[in-house]
C-alpha cells in the first residue's frame, strides 16, 4: 500500500495539508526510525504516517 492510498482510506488531505511529502515512523526491532517520504512511498503494517501543514 502506498502513502497516498492510506491517506485516501483515512479520509484524504485537508486544504492545509502538505501534499508533496509526509512523515513516516517505522519501528525496526525495538527502535523507531523517522523519515520523510513522498506520497508514492510504500508503507508497511504498523507504520505511522504524519501529514504536515503547509506554510503560507
Amino acid at each position: 500500500m502506498t502513502v497516498l492510498t492510506a491517506i485516501s482510506i483515512a479520509g484524504g488531505f485537508t486544504y492545509r495539508a502538505e501534499t508533496a511529502y509526509v512523515g513516516v515512523t517505522r519501528t525496526i526491532g525495538s527502535k523507531a526510525a523517522q523519515y520523510r517520504a513522498p506520497t508514492t512511498a510504500m508503507v508497511l503494517p504498523g507504520d505511522v504516517i504524519t501529514v504536515f501543514e503547509r506554510r503560507f
